[in-house]
């Protein structure tokens, strides 16, 4: 669970960076928050830790950013990569982005997104910035239109491998 804000903290500016091993169990314990509040699902700890871990372990398959006031992370976001034969590139899908409750509507999802473009736009070979976003998550649709995303024409389909 996030760290309690100490009263230093609340003038300290937002830093966006790279998440470490150190930030495993925040990570985890906001996508718990994330699929509870957004879909109502109940995420297994030990599942979800191991998972964060083999994002963190493996850099090619995807990477976490932080939100940081002071030492207190308040919103994450994971960026995965999507080979675009079409666009002779990457597209780059935000996932997993959560932002401490008391901290929404302050622009940290927006210096999230701001860092991730930046990202993209270094490795040069980014096409396009996606995300998917459960449909009655009318507080999040506000939030990807604020900063400029649009809704596309594509539904998601999905196919389950395993129970997990």
């Amino acid at each position: 669970m996030a760290e309690l804000r100490s009263p230093s903290a609340i003038n300290d500016p937002l830093v966006i960076r790279p998440a470490t091993p150190d930030d495993i169990p925040t990570l985890a314990r906001f996508n718990q928050l994330l699929a509870f509040e957004s879909e109502h699902i109940t995420l297994d700890t030990e599942t979800i830790t191991q998972g964060v871990a083999m994002v963190l372990d493996h850099s090619s398959l995807g990477r976490y950013y932080v939100a940081c006031r002071g030492q207190e992370v308040i919103g994450q976001t994971m960026i995965s990569f999507e080979p675009s034969d079409w666009r002779n590139g990457l597209v780059v899908w935000l996932q997993s982005v959560y932002v401490v409750q008391e901290h929404r509507r302050q622009g940290v999802f927006k210096a999230l997104y701001q860092h991730v473009k930046d990202v993209a736009c270094q490795m040069g070979s980014v096409r396009l910035i996606r995300l998917y976003v459960e449909k009655d998550n009318l507080q999040g649709l506000k939030t990807y239109q604020g900063v400029g995303m649009e809704q596309t024409n594509y539904l998601v389909f999905e196919g389950k491998i395993s129970e997990v």
